[in-house]
């Protein structure tokens, strides 16, 4: 599966763990979702949506070290 693929399918799939509602110039969330294939490798996946299109901003694997909650929440330092 391609990472884009990858991305979507969290996009569609995932958890919505924070909200960015005045980031310009769209909205943007933070994600949490799981491999389709391997629930033990959550992923995190930043997009922004207008009314027609949604933009993957950035996709990385959570840190256990910055997350708590099964990667739900960041960790304040």
């Amino acid at each position: 599966m391609s990472d884009l693929l990858r991305f979507l399918q969290v996009i569609k799939n995932g958890k919505i763990i924070e909200e960015y509602l005045d980031d310009k110039p769209y909205p943007s969330f933070l994600i949490l979702g799981y491999e389709k294939d391997d629930f033990k490798k959550p992923i995190h996946v930043v997009f922004a949506k207008d009314d027609k299109n949604i933009i993957v901003i950035t996709a990385y694997r959570p840190s256990e070290l910055k997350w708590t909650n099964n990667y739900q929440i960041r960790i304040k330092k």
